[in-house]
């Protein structure tokens, strides 16, 4: 049980670059490995290969398989950057293309009208999230000038509680 839990007291984080620096804003682009990403990244690796193996076996004889394995592989890379962002445009980031993949995984099957209304619902419903979530990175952006987790994290116990609410209420209702 012990190879399932990460128990690293250092927060790792690989830059790789920056996107934007303008002013104070400085908005950069890297890896961060701490505590809570690599216990998240344990249940998604296990899904994400369980998945794996059961579409390879359940479309063996279907002749779009390699696309639908394609598709999946992606979405497991961009559901890896979604948990493993430095800052919130990255998880951002990570979260669209989780999202449009889903729609291309629900709609696979383009023949199907179930298949196609789903993937619709899918993709509304991802807009909505998108919307707060966009809306809070503006006032992240606007309150704290950084998206990075760790100067929000030191900037926090300095504002407002009712901003903090807003901003926690709006990311988990997107």
């Amino acid at each position: 049980m012990q190879y399932l839990s990460y128990f690293n007291e250092i927060n790792i984080l690989i830059p790789l670059g920056t996107w934007i620096s303008i002013g104070d804003l400085d908005v950069k682009f890297g890896i961060l490995l701490d505590s809570l990403s690599m216990v998240v990244m344990v249940p998604v690796g296990i899904v994400t290969l369980l998945v794996l193996f059961y579409a390879i076996d359940y479309m063996k004889d279907d002749p779009n398989r390699n696309r639908f394995l394609m598709i999946l592989s992606v979405f497991a890379i961009f559901m890896t950057i979604l948990v493993i962002s430095e800052n919130y445009i990255m998880m951002f980031i990570g979260w669209e293309f989780v999202g449009i993949i889903s729609y291309l995984l629900i709609s696979f099957w383009s023949t199907r009208i179930t298949a196609n209304k789903s993937a619709l619902s899918a993709i509304l419903l991802n807009r909505m999230g998108d919307t707060l979530f966009v809306i809070s990175i503006g006032t992240m952006i606007n309150v704290f000038h950084a998206v990075d987790f760790d100067t929000i994290s030191l900037m926090s116990p300095h504002v407002d509680t009712l901003i903090l609410n807003l901003l926690a209420i709006m990311l988990l209702i997107a």
